[in-house]
């Protein structure tokens, strides 16, 4: 798993048209800080967050929301309120043309109490972080959602380095079909990734020509991947000082 630099802003960087950027955020609000996110976030996403039934989840969800949009208005230099995203129609959002002239592409992904969010003028643009788990389902998931030569591969690897190498097949597979924005459309079991443990994460078969993946360890215990097409990225990464929540 590729270890890497956390640089902590408060703004957000300039960013070159080769670059993609990496942030990361934890999820985890008091029900004060919860209450002072909510004037970042809209109407829409206060009435969806009042939906949630455990406290955990509204307050995870608020936490997200607002440091989405207090980034992407840093990138935009508008307030993060006021932004306003488009969807395809699978669901996959971007921010409405009209405020957008640099042609910024985002997504976002989470787990447990961990958000990621990549930025990029790269597109399609892909990302996704899971939590690292031993009890991860084993052969049965791999072998329903991978293709059979990934499987093989896994089976391959000693028991103690499979949680990994199924984490990495996982990500970089959420990855691509996030990018493409397609959903349930995109099989997993349709391209295969590499996925052994110290080996360059690529494409093996599938994908089309021009596709990349990166790898990177989102924090201890999360494993993170993002997908793109084009030439080879420049990517940094960082984070905001939690004081900057809200």
């Amino acid at each position: 798993m590729l270890s890497v630099t956390w640089q902590v802003v408060t703004i957000a960087p300039q960013i070159a048209a080769d670059e993609i950027h990496i942030w990361r955020c934890g999820l985890e609000l008091s029900p004060e800080h919860a209450r002072n996110a909510g004037h970042l976030i809209s109407p829409a996403e206060l009435e969806r967050a009042a939906r949630f039934h455990f406290p955990i989840h509204r307050n995870r969800y608020i936490a997200g929301r607002s440091q989405l949009r207090k980034i992407l208005g840093s990138y935009l230099h508008v307030a993060p309120a006021s932004i306003d995203f488009a969807y395809s129609k699978f669901g996959k959002p971007a921010i409405a043309s009209a405020q957008n002239p640099a042609s910024i592409a985002f997504n976002a992904s989470h787990s447990e109490d961990l958000y990621v969010l990549a930025i990029s003028q790269i597109q399609p643009l892909g990302i996704d972080v899971e939590c690292i788990r031993d009890d991860f389902g084993g052969e049965e998931v791999a072998q329903s959602n991978f293709a059979p030569a990934e499987f093989r591969e896994l089976l391959s690897l000693p028991s103690d380095i499979r949680p990994q190498a199924f984490f990495n097949c996982w990500t970089r597979k959420e990855a691509y079909v996030k990018a493409l924005g397609a959903g349930l459309q995109i099989p997993l079991d349709g391209f295969e990734v590499s996925l052994r443990p110290g080996e360059a994460p690529r494409f093996l078969r599938g994908a089309g020509a021009g596709w990349n993946l990166h790898s990177f360890a989102a924090a201890e215990g999360f494993q993170g991947a993002v997908a793109y097409r084009g030439a080879e990225a420049q990517v940094n990464f960082y984070e905001a000082p939690r004081k900057d929540l809200t």
